[in-house]
């Protein structure tokens, strides 16, 4: 539960901090619910009502909230943030072409993903003409364990980046494929290593399977990984070894080569 505003002393530096958490706590509610009140929101985070509606207002004045009927919904605002954090990754612009390219060849969804504080981020993301509709969208955060881009990320991070990242996080399972052991996660890294590229069989859907592989930096790590994926009975694990593999490997190579000469 959030700790009231009025807690602390409202001159005091750490009573600052924790307004900030408060305010971006109410964010986060209102993003996973969508909508909500002022005493919805002031109930649900355990907070004065007066308080929330002082971030609340806050927000809104700035674009950051809309209100509808008296509910708060997330703003346009943070669309030009997260627009203006998307363009400015080197990987962003030397990648959309052939994300865009992936897509048209394989028919199916691919993807540009990137790590940021312990998780994969889908950075960019088009769709073919047989792609089916998944929960994927762009600039949603997820786990790097269970999805073939993430893996191909975290298998090419320095070493004690991936214990950094496997000391912190939990391998939830997402579906009975899911790896979760962490030792069997640091063999499945090694095999990545070894090949160069990534597989998700089902790991974080049922009925899906993906490829991915890294975009290498000239020194020790990553920039980030193109993925693609689809239905287990077209993308199947024969498909995603062969020709799919060659694609993306092929692929990564010349992003790589265009991000070294922006």
């Amino acid at each position: 539960m959030v700790a009231r505003c009025g807690d602390m002393a409202p001159d005091s530096p750490t009573n600052a901090v924790q307004s900030d958490e408060n305010l971006l706590a109410i964010l986060r509610t209102i993003r996973e619910d969508d909508l909500h009140g002022v005493t919805e929101l002031a109930d649900e985070l355990g907070m004065a009502k007066s308080s929330v509606h002082g971030h609340l207002a806050t927000l809104e004045s700035h674009g950051f909230l809309t209100r509808t009927d008296g509910r708060y919904y997330v703003g346009f605002r943070f669309l030009d943030y997260g627009t203006f954090a998307r363009n400015r990754h080197p990987l962003f612009q030397a990648a959309k072409q052939s994300v865009d390219e992936l897509a048209a060849e394989t028919n199916e969804r691919a993807w540009c993903v990137i790590e940021d504080n312990d998780e994969a981020v889908y950075l960019y993301g088009a769709s073919g003409r047989r792609a089916i509709q998944t929960h994927e969208r762009i600039g949603e955060h997820t786990t790097l364990h269970d999805i073939a881009a993430g893996k191909a990320i975290l298998a090419f991070l320095p070493d004690e980046r991936i214990d950094e990242v496997l000391s912190t996080t939990s391998l939830v399972a997402k579906t009975p494929h899911t790896i979760t052991d962490k030792e069997d996660l640091r063999d499945e890294l090694q095999e990545i290593r070894d090949r160069g590229i990534a597989f998700n069989f089902e790991e974080s859907m049922e009925g899906v399977h993906a490829a991915g592989a890294p975009i290498r930096r000239i020194d020790d790590g990553v920039y980030g990984s193109i993925s693609v994926g689809g239905p287990a009975n077209r993308m199947t694990k024969e498909r995603l070894r062969g020709d799919i593999a060659d694609m993306l490997l092929g692929m990564a190579n010349e992003i790589e080569v265009n991000i070294r000469h922006q």
